[in-house]
């Protein structure tokens, strides 16, 4: 009776939480061999031991019980030939038929046995970054009530300590978590995987050699047994979220690789526990994540990947580095990262990278016309076995003369393109989008299950080309007199003396400044950034009158606007007029030198008159750069001549005209001069003393 109840409480033990059903299932199992007869005379055991005395009872009990033990290696040898079946919807089930391409999803009657040739052979599945991939495993086992134990036997390969895919490089966490608790360190009984059995995947290059480390996704991946009142059928679905794209920091996407064994456990009398599978395949899954091929390009104006590219370490606007080498303030344009979406015609997302010149609060000053782009373009795909193709868009295309180079390999699963284009006057003040698009296919053949031929969205890069604004700084008004009584204008400039003027030019182009007018001295001086796009030129003019432009008026025009001649530009006028009877004083001059040098009157002594203020000492080196009047200047009055002035002053008409240039030889003596007409008088030397009118001339 006491061994009875200890073989009953043993059973009870090893049996988790099957209770009676599970004994009952066993003892049916006992009465397919031992006859009928000792099938009930154990299931009378109870009664009996109510009627029979102790000894006799002893003896039936012991006896019972090594019947039953000496049954029960046959029966233990029996189920170990026994085999392990995948059934429906474990993940490869069957092969495709006929005009299908469901593999590895083909379906089947629920729990059918699967096919073997197809669910042995490896099972390629294919899933996009950013989505949930589920995937069931399901196997019965030969001998009910026994349970299935689906436990992952392989590994995912090693990825050099990158986090990819759903992994979080965080340690401490089981990769699956099961859902239900764990009742058994061994073996559990609702079907889920063994925890001392798996390889889990490694996150770390000291992980890859440990097979027992375990690492953390945080519920990345979740096995629930679905069928688990079914003592012989395990079924477990599989959830894996697959982490977005942008978060990869692979180069290429590895095949990941999980291995599954389906085995029975079972215990006998012995009380141990064990499992068993002879035939069943080891079912090896590889998982092939897909991506979408996206583009990288050159400059960008920061560290911020463009849109659809990856982005770890998930840097946004604010966080980026921007980049000192292009933008407003260096003149040069680039890239604005990361781009946006932008809504086409119908249901079409473009996807547009803005170019230009940007300032530090985002602003984008665009691109000058005569100003040459670069662009480095690069289209990617992650998908082991992939390649890539990139194309312009037919429609609408580059912008006018624009070129965009032929594919050329630039890198694992890359291609690259250079794009150039200089706008050209006429495409100021728009804006011009190069349309491409990319396009990633496999080499990989089809019994791969390789990754979908799949195209970005349509690409844009968009150049603002700058409208020059242009504005003078200097002079602010015209130099010199435009307009009124010309003659009566008494001049500017002395002969001798360089009449100079400073221009500046400000625009947001190279400023530029050009001149129309005579022979004079003209020259760029600087060009200087202000540090908002604008720059500054300033230029430097000079005309140093001469002996014969007495009197005369000459004048210059100048032009400020781009160096591209792109918008009008600007006029500033310059009116440069020789005063008469005024000369410059040459370095070491005195009276004598002076009017020798100007062949003027050699009566000294009328020119210090002319100077008191100036001349102090006849005898003594005049001032070098001094301007000194050599004679009176006399304002035309109506009735005038030649001869008439000539008179009056007490000098000749050869004279007067050789101090006066302005009057043309052709001049006849007797002809009436026009009103306000200025003329140099200058009384000849021979004459004995100047008249009364010459004197009162000064």
């Amino acid at each position: 009776k006491v061994q009875a109840a200890a073989t009953r409480r043993l059973e009870l033990k090893e049996l988790p939480r099957r209770g009676w059903a599970a004994q009952a299932g066993r003892q049916a199992q006992l009465c397919s061999v031992v006859p009928w007869l000792l099938c009930a005379a154990t299931r009378l055991c109870p009664a009996m031991t109510a009627r029979t005395s102790g000894a006799a009872l002893r003896c039936l009990v012991v006896g019972i019980i090594a019947i039953v033990a000496g049954l029960a290696e046959p029966g233990q040898a029996q189920m170990q030939k026994q085999n392990t079946t995948w059934i429906y919807p474990t993940l490869g089930c069957r092969a495709n038929r006929a005009g299908e391409s469901c593999y590895p999803f083909c379906t089947m009657p629920l729990n059918a046995p699967c096919e073997k040739q197809a669910v042995c052979a490896p099972a390629y599945v294919k899933t996009p970054f950013g989505k949930t991939i589920q995937w069931v495993m399901a196997a019965s086992n030969p001998t009910p009530p026994d349970n299935v134990y689906i436990i992952r036997t392989g590994g995912m390969p090693a990825d050099s300590g990158k986090s990819c895919c759903g992994f979080s490089p965080v340690l401490g966490e089981d990769i699956w978590t099961v859902q239900s608790p764990m009742k058994d360190a061994t073996l559990n009984p609702y079907g889920v995987l063994a925890p001392e059995v798996i390889n889990w995947p490694p996150m770390k290059l000291s992980d890859v050699a440990n097979e027992f480390r375990t690492a953390s996704v945080k519920g990345a991946v979740v096995s629930v047994n679905l069928a688990p009142e079914k003592l012989n059928i395990t079924n477990v679905k599989f959830s894996w979220n697959v982490t977005r794209q942008e978060a990869s920091t692979f180069a290429v996407t590895p095949l990941y690789n999980i291995s599954f064994d389906a085995r029975y456990g079972y215990s006998i009398l012995d009380g141990a526990k064990r499992l068993y599978n002879n035939s069943a395949c080891t079912k090896n899954v590889f998982f092939r994540i897909c991506s979408n091929p996206f583009f990288t390009a050159q400059p960008t104006d920061s560290t911020v990947p463009l849109m659809g590219s990856p982005n770890p370490l998930g840097l946004v606007r604010s966080s980026g580095v921007p980049n000192s080498a292009c933008g407003i303030s260096v003149h040069t344009p680039c890239i604005r990262s990361p781009g946006y979406s932008e809504s086409a015609a119908g249901s079409a997302v473009l996807q547009v990278f803005d170019v230009g010149m940007f300032d530090s609060s985002g602003a984008n000053h665009g691109v000058r016309v005569g100003q040459q782009i670069t662009l480095e373009l690069t289209l990617t795909t992650l998908d082991e076995g992939g390649k890539v193709a990139m194309s312009t868009v037919d429609d609408p295309g580059l912008p006018i003369g624009a070129e965009l180079t032929e594919d050329r390999v630039c890198g694992q699963y890359k291609i690259c393109r250079t794009f150039t284009w200089t706008p050209r006057k006429g495409q100021e003040d728009k804006v011009h989008d190069a349309h491409v698009v990319g396009r990633s296919f496999t080499t990989l053949g089809a019994e791969l299950n390789p990754c979908d031929e799949l195209y970005t969205k349509e690409t844009v890069f968009r150049v603002m080309v700058l409208k020059p604004l242009s504005t003078w700084l200097a002079p602010l008004n015209n130099v010199g007199q435009l307009t009124g009584d010309l003659a009566a204008w008494p001049g500017n400039a002395a002969v001798g003396t360089e009449f100079s003027v400073t221009l500046q030019c400000e625009s947001n182009y190279q400023p530029r400044i050009d001149m129309d007018g005579g022979a004079a001295r003209f020259s760029l001086l600087s060009t200087q950034d202000t540090g908002d796009g604008k720059r500054v030129s300033t230029y430097s003019f000079g005309y140093t009158p001469v002996r014969g432009d007495e009197g005369s008026t000459k004048t210059w025009q100048f032009h400020c606007g781009d160096d591209q001649d792109v918008a009008e530009r600007l006029i500033r006028t310059v009116v440069v007029k020789t005063k008469l009877c005024t000369y410059t004083v040459d370095t070491g001059e005195t009276l004598s030198t002076m009017t020798r040098r100007y062949q003027l009157s050699t009566n000294w002594l009328n020119v210090w008159n002319a100077n008191p203020m100036l001349i102090t000492d006849p005898d003594l080196d005049l001032m070098a750069g001094a301007q000194l009047r050599i004679g009176p200047v006399y304002s035309v009055k109506p009735g005038d001549t030649l001869d008439t002035i000539a008179a009056q002053f007490s000098t000749t008409i050869k004279k007067l005209l050789s101090v006066n240039p302005h009057l043309t030889p052709e001049t006849a003596p007797d002809m009436q001069l026009l009103g306000a007409t200025r003329l140099c008088v200058i009384a000849c030397t021979s004459h004995p003393s100047p008249t009364y009118s010459y004197k009162w001339a000064y």
